[in-house]
């Protein structure tokens, strides 16, 4: 006999992180980069300047780790993009729901040779 809810299967997930310094987003896909939800704060309700703090990450990652758990995903590898407040506390929110982070991969865009400088000015 089987258990519906007891024997899942154990699916391992991606979990993309856009932390900027106004909002944080969280991105959960299934191995073949399907999306299985999406989260930001300022779709949990913080407005202005509040969607960039910590708390506001940590609120994000705990509302994707539920949507995970509902889903079967149980272990995630996370890749991670920016520098805003609420990166390394939407990480913390989703480790703490009982979602374990495999590896955490910085893909921050990092300019190598800048723009090309202007012309110079002839008087």
């Amino acid at each position: 006999m089987a258990y519906k809810g007891i024997l899942r299967k154990r699916i391992r997930g991606v979990v993309y992180l856009v932390a900027s310094s106004n909002n944080t987003i969280m991105t959960l896909c299934y191995p073949n980069k399907r999306v299985a939800g999406c989260f930001s704060a300022g779709l949990l309700g913080f407005s202005g300047s509040k969607r960039g703090t910590s708390y506001a990450g940590q609120m994000v990652g705990e509302h994707t780790a539920a949507i995970a758990k509902k889903k079967g995903i149980f272990n995630v590898d996370i890749y991670l993009k920016g520098l805003g407040e609420g990166q390394e506390a939407s990480m913390r929110g989703l480790a703490r729901q009982g979602v374990f982070v495999e590896s955490v991969r910085d893909i921050t865009p990092i300019p190598h040779g800048g723009c090309r400088p202007k012309k110079q000015r002839r008087v």
